[in-house]
């Protein structure tokens, strides 16, 4: 079983709203299993707008680039912003002086890999085989 979408979107929570719901929906049609679906709609959902805020910034002119790959039983999800990218370095949510990087604390507990490249990140996701 194999899905590819390759996109880009406005830099915009509509947009991030329009297009997670598209592959959510798409998704459903090749995944049974809704903790899974509940999985790849909330990190879908948590890089793209991390994308938004944190590496374009809000700026409206900016885009947000997003690839989903469903390939036997792994979803591999990256996004990649048009910012400068960053070093996460937030090892405890907790810490009043970390104000940012629990979106992606959530990711790195969601996801079985994660990487980040500067600004871009990639998820890979792997699913329980049928």
């Amino acid at each position: 079983m194999r899905y590819l979408f390759e996109g880009a979107l406005n830099s915009n929570l509509h947009a991030i709203s329009d297009v997670t719901g598209h592959l959510i929906d798409t998704l459903e049609r090749f995944l049974e299993d809704e903790s899974t679906l509940f999985d790849v709609r909330l990190v879908l959902s948590e890089l793209l707008i991390n994308g938004y805020e944190h590496g374009n910034r809000s700026n409206r002119n900016k885009r947000i680039y997003v690839t989903l790959n469903l390939a036997d039983n792994d979803i591999t999800l990256s996004v990649r912003d048009e910012g400068q990218g960053f070093v996460f370095d937030c090892t405890d949510p907790l810490d009043p002086s970390c104000c940012s990087g629990r979106g992606l604390m959530l990711v790195q507990k969601l996801a079985d890999s994660v990487e980040i490249d500067n600004n871009c990140i990639t998820a890979v996701l792997s699913r329980p085989r049928a």
